[in-house]
């Protein structure tokens, strides 16, 4: 008997646990990767926001600044994405004209704030913002109170997104093994062809993970988990197949 047909014999009971196992490894294996890199960002926004934005007051929905405007920053090559900070009254519409041959950037007008990227602009008006300043010291205040809340509900979300994506993924992978056996002496139920692509899912989760928290980066990583998966799975197909024609020779004692 093949490992394959081991596989599509142990107690569904099983096959959930691999699943539960999987979720939670690519889910614990990404907040670890995160977390530190999240973290350190934070650190690095707080420390240098004074060094290269002026302070930022927010109230009644308009926003204000005490240095000469416009205030721009660049980020990366002149012009190619500016942080520009316009807030004087009656340049509102200026806004457009600063992100107009640029391939992104941020503007702060008024009344709003600008966000071009991959050529679309969004507008977000500043009457939703809450009354805030923004310095240094206020943004090491907000991390402080707020981060490991933010945090908290990201890894929740995380959980809930692999949760989503990983059942998706055996629902569909799991069509392979049950179409291709459908011409053998002993295809499989779709119920056994779940088991076998639950088990198949855990070699690229492993490969994945071990990525993560080594802190490795692999090109295309997505596409590398896809093929590993759908080789595996592939394998484990053809041994199902096999196992099962071996099982109708007749040396087997077996009637063909």
């Amino acid at each position: 008997m093949g490992i394959s047909r081991s596989i599509i014999k142990m107690p569904a009971i099983v096959a959930l646990l691999v699943a539960g196992v999987c979720v939670g490894l690519s889910a614990f294996s990404l907040i670890s990767w995160a977390t530190p890199r999240v973290e350190q960002l934070l650190k690095v926004v707080v420390k240098e926001y004074d060094k290269h934005l002026p302070q930022i007051t927010i109230q009644g929905g308009q926003a204000s600044i005490a240095q000469p405007q416009p205030y721009v920053v660049e980020l990366g090559k002149k012009g190619e994405a500016p942080i520009v900070i316009d807030t004087r009254q009656g340049h509102e519409s200026d806004a457009l004209n600063y992100l107009k041959d640029a391939k992104g950037g941020f503007v702060l007008s008024r009344d709003s704030l600008f966000i071009k990227n991959d050529g679309q602009i969004r507008v977000i008006p500043l009457k939703s913002f809450p009354d805030v300043v923004l310095d240094s010291a206020s943004l090491r205040h907000y991390v402080e109170t707020y981060a490991p809340r933010v945090m908290s509900v990201a890894a929740v979300l995380i959980v809930i997104y692999y949760l989503l994506a990983k059942t998706f993924q055996i629902l569909v992978f799991a069509l392979i093994p049950y179409g291709f056996t459908r011409s053998c002496p002993m295809p499989v139920t779709y119920g056994q062809a779940l088991k076998l692509t639950v088990f198949a899912m855990l070699i690229p989760v492993l490969a994945n993970s071990i990525q993560d928290l080594a802190g490795v980066h692999i090109p295309w990583g997505f596409v590398i988990y896809f093929a590993l998966y759908l080789g595996v799975l592939i394998l484990a197909t053809v041994d199902l197949v096999r196992s099962a024609r071996s099982a109708q020779q007749p040396w087997t004692g077996i009637t063909p």
